[in-house]
């Protein structure tokens, strides 16, 4: 290093010198890569680490519960499996403004709903509506389907309503969402069976 007319230079003292600087410089830099690596492979086997681990979610409140519903519009695609105990007339809903603004996203979405409810004068009621709702509704005998707080299945996710306290729990299970499946469609095809027979 000199310093000619008041400015640094760097004079080349050696070839084998600038071999070795490179030499080492590429030595660091393959280590830091290495480390890198070895960071984002962490990284991603903590990831599928908790994929693999159910996950709750709760909400809470009127907001909290509409909330919700807007959330399972995200985590599916083509339909949504209701389970409906259906204890009132839709007139008479706390939420029937905010349903039928949910109904206008869900059909804008293109996502059909199916359900599942009591076969009772208000079920009756419920399942003549759907061909305004963009829906399908099976009636099942309450004894053969016990639901007593509405449970909604949207891809990976089983999502549970209590109305009354207005709480709302997601559970972000697949094999559970799975299951949970399997029983509607097994259910609606009794409910059909259970309706042959009647007539």
């Amino acid at each position: 290093r000199q310093c000619v007319n008041d400015t640094p230079k760097v004079t080349l003292a050696s070839p084998e010198a600038i071999r070795i600087w490179m030499k080492k410089d590429l030595q660091d830099k393959q280590k830091m890569l290495r480390r890198k690596e070895q960071d984002v492979e962490s990284f991603i086997c903590s990831l599928t680490f908790n994929i693999t681990r159910p996950q709750i979610e709760y909400f809470e409140g009127e907001e909290g519960m509409e909330k919700a519903y807007m959330k399972l519009l995200d985590l599916t695609e083509k339909e949504l499996f209701l389970y409906m105990p259906m204890i009132h007339k839709e007139e008479e809903d706390p939420l029937r403004e905010f349903r039928a603004q949910y109904f206008r996203e869900r059909k804008k979405r293109k996502i059909f709903l199916r359900v599942i409810g009591h076969d009772t004068p208000l079920g009756r009621r419920y399942k003549s509506r759907d061909h305004f709702e963009y829906r399908q509704t099976a009636l099942a005998p309450e004894s053969s389907c016990p639901v007593v707080f509405e449970k909604i299945i949207a891809g990976d996710t089983v999502a549970c309503f209590n109305h009354p306290e207005k709480r709302v729990c997601f559970i972000h299970f697949p094999e559970l969402a799975c299951a949970e499946r399997k029983l509607f469609a097994v259910t609606v095809e009794k409910s059909g069976e259970d309706q042959q027979k009647k007539l």
